[in-house]
């Protein structure tokens, strides 16, 4: 996102006067978001996915092994309630802040100042005395 604010186009826009608002909405974010819809669904199957699994290998009673077993047993009826549950206001709040938490996850990922592959990386470079590169030399990750 922060890359995208800083294109020409965007930089064309504030000093035309658009609204900030609009520049945000129009521009910026659907031009930002364009990459991360590829991550999207395996975040959902993971952020549910991972509840499932674990509730079920260690018997933790709830709504993972209450939706396998019925997946096991052909069980309609607990299809139904889910269903009416679904319909409940309370549900769709729940819905809405899950999916603004995982959007809000993505986004963090997409501001955030280290990359994961770059913080493995630099974990290479622990305990480094100080130089040109880092100033005061690094602690036991590898940051300044």
């Amino acid at each position: 996102m922060v890359d995208e604010l800083n294109k020409d186009y965007i930089r064309l826009a504030w000093v035309k006067g658009m609204p900030t608002k609009d520049i945000m909405v129009r521009h910026v974010l659907k031009n930002a978001f364009v990459p991360m819809i590829a991550y999207i669904p395996a975040s959902v199957l993971l952020t549910t996915g991972g509840p499932l699994l674990v509730e079920r290998f260690f018997s933790v009673p709830g709504m993972g092994p209450l939706l396998t077993d019925a997946i096991g047993r052909y069980d309609t009826s607990v299809v139904q309630a889910l269903q009416n549950f679904m319909k409940k206001k309370s549900a769709a709040v729940m819905a809405f802040v899950f999916f603004a938490v995982v959007v809000f996850t993505f986004i963090a990922t997409a501001i955030g100042k280290y990359q994961y592959t770059e913080l493995r990386t630099r974990l290479m470079e622990k305990f480094t005395s100080p130089n040109s590169e880092y100033w005061f030399g690094t602690d036991n990750l590898g940051r300044d």
